[in-house]
């Protein structure tokens, strides 16, 4: 490997920094290596939100100017492609991290000395540096130094976590991957047909890396070597006030034995693995940065190893993952422990509000889990407008319907876009005696009915009582059959001013999930009578997504004006048009009215608000 404090000639040269939407800037430096991220303490600071806080390493070496990316949430490209491991740069060759462009300059002849010297053996990677049939190397030779001889039991391989089986992707000396160019830096390919994105896609590559798989080997053996140096069940229970103090020595042997290994990836320093198995043994591993995160809203582990989070609608890898099972294991003894009275040792309600669901694997089955925040965004209807999500005109119609206390019903995918304009509804509400319904809704300091906590019949009877509070208004998060039974017949019975949200990609489609969940929980209900009662208890529908260029906008709005045959019929109130691509892939368009009146109209005037049909008109044909 590349020895980090190696003697090389400190060179002299600059790094351009161009920032989307911005001007160039030049800074110069004299060293061998610099770090870049987000915070104070790298040597090239890139304050954005999608640059992480320690991001990527350029070292100088031998005559060659090499990046590595630090593990970092959207990862690091050379020349629009995604990197995995140490990659030699040449002058002009373009960097991206997050919203950043970077290209190194070197003075006078200097760029000529750096093409001609030869590479080291060490940086021209081959499939032998991948095991096709078990761990990576960095296990065979870190382990021997680590554990004695006689620590082979069945429960130290266990331990140690499984055995992995990769198949080593094409390299070639200029250590180019194969993965997806971006769109824009630290974003995620569109998907061209439909304009909207991936859902699923995270940063990673979706091929095995070895670099990523070497760093959670490492990690392990820190982790497990420390384990037994203290004893698992150190870990398991209340830890004690003095074993951070005793683990630390621990931690520093162990984390420099392994980073000193021949076989070791180039980005894994000791500091890293100090800091990452102190996350495991004493706190909540990678959990803990993703709870405290406030634009993480989901988190997910698949198993141990593979653990993901959504940030603003979109799924995005967190590497590296928990060490083991064991590991993973420690974190969910952890939760249990802080988590407040109601829930059960399956269902978790965390102090922050968030709701943590907890499979915990059994029968060769892994354990998983999934945390839900309960995201509220400060929007208004002005903010909106703002941020082209909304037109003027419907600006105005949300308003009305607000004080006319109008039933409305949203429908969007899970990319964060409903929610912005159900928050926007809420926060434009005169009143503030507002309940949220729903499975993992609100924290304690808000009002709420979840269906997720204690029986369903206790939250339908608090629902019923809330019902008749006068002057009470609901926010809905249509999230489970139960859920969506409650509501809509609540609805149905006569309550006015509900605000509902379900995910779906129409509204065609919305309705139809609708109409099957009521029937799946009221058997005794035929599929038109489910249909009816949707009609009935919902008057305004409104579509609203992200389109391919990251914007959000409503689509349509519609009135439901009942049932016809098999479907539940509608007219369209206002549609966004898309017009043309701009330069740079924005989505252009404009908000039309569709010139009906929408029959909410007369049930809003006879409530004694004032609303001109102009608003409703056509604009003329151009």
């Amino acid at each position: 490997m590349i020895s980090p404090t190696s003697t090389a000639q400190a060179p002299v040269f600059a790094v351009v920094i161009h920032e989307k939407g911005g001007a160039e800037r030049r800074e110069t430096f004299e060293t061998t290596e610099l770090t870049v991220g987000r915070v104070q303490g790298n040597e090239l600071m890139l304050p954005k939100g999608n640059v992480s806080k320690r991001h990527a390493r350029l070292l100088y070496r031998d005559g060659r100017f090499i990046v590595t990316d630090l593990n970092s949430t959207n990862g690091t490209y050379v020349n629009r492609r995604r990197i995995t491991q140490a990659t030699i740069v040449r002058e002009g060759d373009r960097i991206y991290v997050g919203d950043f462009v970077l290209r190194i300059e070197l003075p006078g002849g200097a760029a000529d000395a750096l093409v001609e010297a030869p590479p080291r053996a060490e940086l021209l990677s081959s499939p032998d540096e991948v095991s096709t049939t078990g761990p990576s190397p960095v296990a065979q030779v870190a382990s021997a130094s680590l554990r004695p001889p006689s620590d082979e039991d069945e429960d130290a391989a266990r331990a140690a976590g499984p055995a992995r089986t990769l198949e080593p992707p094409p390299r070639s000396p200029s250590s180019a991957t194969t993965s997806e160019p971006p769109l824009r830096a630290g974003g995620f390919p569109a998907n061209e047909t439909t304009g909207t994105h991936h859902v699923g896609r995270i940063t990673q590559d979706d091929a095995p890396s070895y670099e990523r798989n070497a760093l959670t080997v490492s990690l392990n053996l820190v982790v497990q070597g420390a384990a037994e140096r203290l004893g698992a069940e150190t870990f398991e229970g209340p830890l004690g006030a003095d074993l951070p103090e005793r683990l630390e020595p621990i931690l520093r042997e162990l984390a420099n034995k392994v980073a000193s290994s021949r076989e070791a990836p180039l980005s894994v320093a000791a500091d890293r693995l100090v800091e990452l198995a102190r996350d495991e043994l004493l706190e909540l591993g990678p959990l803990g940065d993703l709870l405290a995160d406030s634009a993480a809203t989901e988190v997910g582990v698949v198993r141990f190893d593979q653990v993901v989070a959504t940030r603003g609608g979109r799924t995005v890898a967190v590497e590296p993952g928990f060490s083991s099972e064991r590991a993973l294991g420690w974190a969910i003894r952890r939760l249990r422990a802080e988590a407040l009275e109601g829930g059960t040792s399956l269902e978790l309600r965390l102090g922050s509000g968030a709701r943590a669901s907890v499979d915990p694997g059994g029968s060769g089955r892994p354990a998983s889990l999934l945390i839900r925040k309960t995201e509220r965004l400060a929007l208004t209807l002005d903010e909106l407008v703002r941020r082209g999500v909304i037109s003027r005109a419907m600006a105005t119609f949300f308003r009305h319907c607000l004080l006319g206390r109008v039933n409305v019903l949203i429908v969007g995918g899970h990319d964060g876009s409903p929610e912005q304009l159900l928050s926007a509804l809420v926060g434009s509400q005169t009143d503030a005696r507002s309940v949220w319904v729903g499975d993992g809704v609100a924290p304690d300091t808000e009002v709420c009915i979840d269906f997720g906590l204690g029986t369903v019949a206790e939250a339908r009877r608090a629902l019923t009582v809330k019902s008749g509070i006068p002057g009470v208004r609901f926010a809905a998060r249509l999230t489970t059959p139960e859920v969506t039974a409650a509501v809509t017949e609540m609805v149905a019975s006569g309550v006015d001013g509900v605000l509902a949200l379900r995910h779906a990609t129409s509204i065609k489609r919305g309705l139809m999930r609708l109409a099957a969940e009521i029937a799946a929980a009221r058997p005794g209900l035929g599929i038109r009578a489910t249909r009816e009662l949707l009609a009935g208890a919902y008057d305004v529908v409104v579509e609203v997504a992200r389109l391919r260029d990251d914007r959000v906008r409503v689509l349509r709005v519609v009135e439901l004006t009942g049932v016809s045959g098999e479907e539940i019929t509608s007219q369209d109130i206002f549609t966004f048009i898309p017009d043309r691509t701009a330069a740079g892939g924005a989505v252009e368009g404009i908000f039309s009215a569709s010139g009906n009146v929408p029959q909410v109209v007369e049930a809003l005037r006879a409530r004694g608000e004032s609303l001109d049909s102009a608003l409703f008109s056509r604009p003329p044909s151009r």
